[in-house]
């Protein structure tokens, strides 16, 4: 078959929603070469927003993860402490069911814009995308599973210099064509937010739905687009420049003020309120729909890469005096790596891109690295933001962690003032920081930040813009990506049906036991053997590798290589005291098989779901690798390791560091069958040191040596990362390095901010 022969082919496939073109004269007031005004057309391609909730909430595939009434979710039975995380566990959802019909069934619409960049180098081409998703569909499915499609491409809005248009002019009236080309693309949710339409779901049961845009996903200056607003104001309150609390935006307040525009004679609220001259914006019409309270919390530009890295880190490193970049830069260099973080080995301040990865691997240790180099007002404010980041970014929200995300901010604004003393700030009026006022409600109202992350529409453009432009030819683009994508779509949608029919497809139960048995060997004789636990965690698994990538290892290798400087006294202890009818004792010749990795399977903190987090401990020796011309330094991980039997779940009681120096497993004739480590020992956590809040430790010392003992792996819970205690600039140890800095640094703290 040939391209054309299988192009006909998907075409003739059952089609996705299907797209239509509205075209927009733009009158502009620049003359031409005749003497009259310029006129631009412009083209607005979008698809019927009702099809594509049919698509949605009909799908099969989506049926183990769909919702469509509301529910109250709490953490015990006295139903005391609720619980925020999907979209239907929030109160705008209880509070908008009470207002329709009973047995209605609410699609929540989220729509997500935002612009991004098609050529590389050249070209300057851009396109505007606008997606659509619902709120019934689980939010891991929405964001973290793209291939599954469960957010689709709704529309393009015009990209346009409006150069028909003087100069003065072409700022509002960018505005007003947002709202025109919005409104033509959401018309059809006016007729079904007010009667609701009948829809097949994926359960198979016909329900009568109102599909009411419930959430917009955008940064913060599209947001006062959407809103109306002047820059440098919140999109959701009328706060004022210097308070923190204000009452949200009315709706039909902001519509009066913004028609008045029109007549020539505003109200004093359309100045009072600083709004743009936009007498009908797209949401007006919208039935249930409060465009303020549909602002969602931005995880990506409003934290991460505002709040974080734009303020906090910028005042942090000129808080630290002269040379405070230089300084900042020479603790990153030095900080020891973990498997679960980016090591910044030329620092930060030669960083040219910058992506939200980096900023999330800064911000796991920055309030440690920074302790000593400032005033600890300011290491309070840096944990504090970083502490409010992390309660933000919980999949789920008891009323603890709620409150505790309100603490943070508290703490932050209690200690903010030492910036403006050192004249780093004049005031603190910035949007993005007030913005952090509002996550409590929003969270309350609509459940976890994360579901509305616009990490989600970033991560889209790439499928849904930036692929359909490399496979046209770069003239006439826009017609072709849609017809490349809608054939994507059509691709999709197929295989989706396929992997359907086969899962529900009845299973024939074989009758020949000997096919049986030897097709069940085949499938796991290539999977890892788990060690099972002989004191088992609930939800952790140990894991490691079916053949030791270091068999035959002598003890003295040990010695020489890992650090391991006191394994053989140790290991005659740990088979003296737990294996004492083994009659051999050990000695420096004797070899053993030895692992360079544990791998750890570790339940989600907050126990929501299966998902399982794959830890890693390294105890890797330095090596010169096959393929790099360099020694490959040597990782031996830290651990939290069981001390004593009264260890529990949640804190640090009962539990100590270690840093793991082997892993290893004794010939058959020591009679011991268990899988060892090598560790030595840290000593007990102190009290958290404040502002830092993080414990101190040390290395444990017996006749001027550090303590080293054999313990079984499955006393290993997890890994940890110490940061060394820098101090000042002045009494920073210069020879630190991230090689060496676990050897030779005296004193740690525990990172508390390793993981969300």
């Amino acid at each position: 078959m040939d391209k054309r022969g299988l192009l006909k082919k998907i075409d003739s496939l059952p089609p996705a929603p299907s797209w239509q073109c509205h075209t927009v004269q733009g009158n502009g007031d620049v003359p031409d070469y005749n003497g009259e005004c310029q006129m631009e057309e412009l083209f607005v391609w979008c698809r019927n927003p009702v099809d594509c909730v049919k698509e949605l909430i009909g799908n099969p595939a989506f049926k183990e993860a769909m919702n469509y009434a509301p529910e109250k979710v709490f953490t015990d039975s006295s139903e005391a402490d609720q619980v925020f995380n999907e979209m239907w566990t929030g109160e705008w959802w209880w509070d908008l069911q009470e207002k329709l019909p009973e047995g209605a069934t609410i699609a929540p619409i989220i729509l997500a814009s935002d612009k991004t960049q098609l050529s590389q180098f050249s070209g300057n081409k851009q396109v505007w995308p606008v997606y659509l998703t619902i709120g019934n569909i689980d939010k891991a499915i929405r964001r973290h599973q793209p291939s599954k499609q469960a957010m689709v491409l709704l529309g393009y809005l015009p990209v346009t210099k409006l150069e028909c248009l003087s100069p003065e002019s072409r700022k509002e009236r960018a505005y007003r064509l947002f709202h025109y080309c919005m409104s033509l693309i959401v018309e059809p949710l006016i007729a079904t937010g007010k009667d609701g339409v009948y829809m097949t779901c994926s359960d198979s049961q016909i329900h009568l739905v109102f599909a009411i845009l419930a959430a917009y996903i955008a940064d913060y200056p599209e947001q006062c687009s959407v809103a109306a607003i002047c820059e440098n104001l919140c999109p959701i309150c009328t706060v004022l420049p210097d308070d923190r609390y204000a009452p949200t935006r009315n709706p039909s307040t902001i519509l009066k003020a913004l028609r008045s525009s029109e007549t020539g004679m505003p109200l004093p609220a359309f100045k009072n309120l600083h709004l743009r001259p936009i007498p009908q914006p797209f949401w007006a019409t919208l039935p249930h729909t409060n465009i303020f309270e549909c602002f969602t919390p931005d995880l990506l530009h409003q934290l991460h890469k505002g709040v974080f890295k734009d303020h906090m880190v910028n005042w942090c490193v000129k808080m630290a005096g002269k040379g405070g970049a230089q300084e900042v830069d020479e603790r990153f260099k030095c900080l020891p790596d973990h498997p679960a973080l980016g090591h910044f080995k030329k620092g930060i301040s030669t960083i040219s891109q910058w992506t939200g990865r980096k900023h999330k691997e800064m911000e796991h240790v920055f309030a440690s690295l920074i302790f000593g180099a400032v005033l600890p007002d300011v290491a309070a404010v840096a944990r504090a933001t970083i502490d409010f980041i992390y309660y933000a970014s919980f999949p789920s929200h008891p009323t603890e962690t709620l409150r505790r995300l309100q603490d943070s901010l508290q703490t932050f604004h209690e200690h903010k003032a030492v910036f403006i003393k050192a004249g780093i700030r004049k005031h603190f009026r910035i949007p993005k920081i007030h913005i952090m006022e509002h996550y409590a409600h929003l969270i309350q109202a609509k459940g976890s930040a994360d579901g509305f992350n616009t990490e989600m529409s970033e991560r889209l453009h790439i499928d849904c813009a930036k692929e359909g432009y490399r496979a046209s030819n770069k003239k006439n683009y826009m017609q072709q990506m849609i017809q490349y994508l809608w054939r994507q779509e059509s691709i999709h949608k197929f295989t989706a049906f396929l992997a359907w029919t086969n899962a529900t497809r009845p299973v024939i139960n074989r009758s020949d036991d000997e096919d049986s048995d030897s097709s069940t060997e085949s499938e796991t004789s290539g999977m890892e053997e788990p060690v099972e636990p002989i004191s088992c965690v609930p939800g952790t698994r140990w894991h490691i590798p079916k053949q030791a990538p270091m068999p035959g290892t002598s003890l003295q290798d040990l010695i020489e290589n890992h650090g391991a400087l006191d394994i053989v006294a140790a290991l005659g202890m740990y088979l003296h005291q737990y294996v004492p009818h083994c009659q051999i004792t050990p000695s420096k010749f004797d070899r053993i098989d030895v692992y360079t990795r544990l791998y750890i399977d570790l339940q989600s903190p907050q126990c929501l779901d299966d998902d399982i987090q794959k830890d890693i401990i390294r105890a890797c020796p330095a090596s010169h690798s096959p393929w790099k011309k360099y020694l490959v330094p040597a990782h031996f991980d830290t651990a939290l390791i069981h001390d004593t039997r009264d260890a529990e779940d949640i804190g640090l009681k009962g539990y100590r560091a270690a840093r793991i120096r082997a892993i290893l497993c004794l010939p058959h004739w020591f009679e011991c069958s268990d899988t060892l480590a090598y560790i030595e020992r840290f000593t007990n956590f102190t009290l958290p040191v404040e502002p830092l809040r993080m414990s101190q430790v040390s290395y444990s010392m017996r006749h001027n040596r550090k303590y080293g003992e054999i313990v079984r792996m499955n006393s290993i819970t997890r890994s940890c990362h110490l940061t060394p205690k820098f101090g000042s600039a002045k009494h920073r140890n210069q020879t630190w390095t991230s090689e060496n800095v676990l050897d030779e640094c005296p004193t740690f703290f525990l990172n508390s901010q390793l993981s969300y």
